[in-house]
């Protein structure tokens, strides 16, 4: 520390830094010069009047580093922001290069696929390369020459998508209809399934006795009974795979009579037979309606009333007829009526049968197919005559 008086008999203190300075008295105010003290014993610089004249000085400003200066920062920045503004110019020129080669390749894109016949791939690619095109793509004479033509081939194409897409909306909902149709469908065979299943389980309670008599009225209104008369017990519904090659068989016939009708005749037939052939595609586990199958084979034997003489569908029906041979291989049971033209079948387990039976003599012939329905265990009497014959035929006349 360096001591030093003041004019005004102050004594004060200053620090050895600030040798050969100037500072401020703090009780006049009057400038001090500072000496260079000599060296002095380590006992005086130890002492300390109190009062510190560094804090009076004037702090020296320091010195800055090169790089703060501002002729240095100035001409460092204008390079850098000439250097900045190239490399955004050429980010821009690549970005717009890169733009239109895109442009181009989808447009090249779009010519192979028109060219293979992939109309709506070509289509789709041609408004994609329209939909990236910028006004200031007009100045290239690559882009625009190309933009112009994929114009010209979107509108060429446009009627042919717009047909294309107007198919595939019908397909869609053709698909959809026939999706609802097979839902539908599976649902009314479960519908039906539940119905067999519930009847099944209700039927398997009960069984009775069937029985009944066979006469007919003749023109004379007399009574004449039937004796030795063959009468069929047949499930209403039966399995259609116990029924394929009998199905087959109507099917052949119905499309051979159809050869030898003409016109209208032969359309009807045709249709017959189309019957038959839809019933033959069915699932195999399904049922079929065995009076609506009846129903269709005496169509097929004896035609309607304009394609046969009632001599015609007299033989038709006597000699070899295809339902006649059927029926016995496929009911229940079967009954001979008696000498009083009585018939009988004993313990017949519940469910839903017709009786089948046909009478034929040298003139005439009678067929029944009387509905019948086992649902209790009580007798059920069921009448062979002439007001429940489905066709009462006389071979030469009415």
């Amino acid at each position: 520390m360096i001591d030093v008086t003041c004019r005004c008999g102050k004594l004060l203190r200053a620090k050895n830094e600030s040798a050969g300075k100037s500072a401020k008295c703090p009780k006049c105010g009057e400038s001090i010069d500072i000496p260079i003290p000599p060296i002095v014993s380590n006992q005086a610089n130890r002492m300390d009047l109190g009062i510190d004249l560094a804090a009076q000085l004037p702090a020296e400003p320091l010195s800055r580093p090169f790089w703060k200066d501002p002729v240095f920062i100035v001409g460092a920045t204008v390079p850098a922001v000439v250097l900045l503004a190239f490399f955004v110019y050429l980010a821009i020129q690549r970005a717009g290069r890169v733009h239109r080669e895109q442009i181009i390749s989808i447009k090249t894109d779009a010519d192979r696929d028109r060219l293979a016949g992939k109309i709506k791939a070509a289509y789709d690619k041609y408004d994609q390369a329209i939909s990236l095109f910028e006004p200031k793509d007009l100045a290239d004479e690559t882009v625009r020459p190309a933009i112009e033509e994929a114009k010209t081939h979107r509108l060429k194409l446009e009627p042919i998508v717009t047909a294309q897409l107007e198919r595939e909306q019908k397909e869609r909902e053709r698909l959809q209809a026939e999706a609802k149709e097979k839902a539908e469908e599976a649902e009314r065979v479960q519908a039906a399934l539940a119905r067999d299943k519930e009847e099944a389980e209700r039927y398997a309670k009960v069984s009775a006795d069937v029985t009944g008599g066979a006469w007919i009225v003749n023109k004379l209104g007399k009574s004449d009974i039937i004796r030795g008369l063959n009468v069929y017990l047949v499930k209403l519904k039966m399995p259609r795979d116990e029924l394929s090659r009998p199905i087959e068989a109507f099917e052949f016939l119905t499309r051979e009579q159809a050869k030898k009708m003409q016109d209208s005749h032969t359309a009807a037939f045709t249709r017959l037979a189309d019957h038959f052939a839809e019933m033959g595609r069915q699932p195999s586990t399904d049922k079929i309606d065995m009076a609506y199958f009846y129903t269709l084979a005496r169509q097929a034997a004896i035609g309607d009333e304009s394609t046969r003489s009632n001599n015609g569908k007299f033989r038709a029906i006597t000699q070899d007829d295809p339902w006649t041979v059927l029926v016995p291989k496929v009911s229940a049971a079967k009954a001979i009526s008696n000498i009083d033209g009585k018939y009988q079948f004993e313990n017949v387990p519940g469910g839903r049968y017709f009786i089948y039976s046909l009478h034929a003599t040298e003139h005439a012939l009678v067929e029944w197919v009387v509905p019948l329905e086992v649902a209790t265990t009580s007798p059920i009497a069921k009448d062979l005559f002439n007001d429940n014959a489905v066709l009462i035929l006389n071979k030469d006349g009415d």
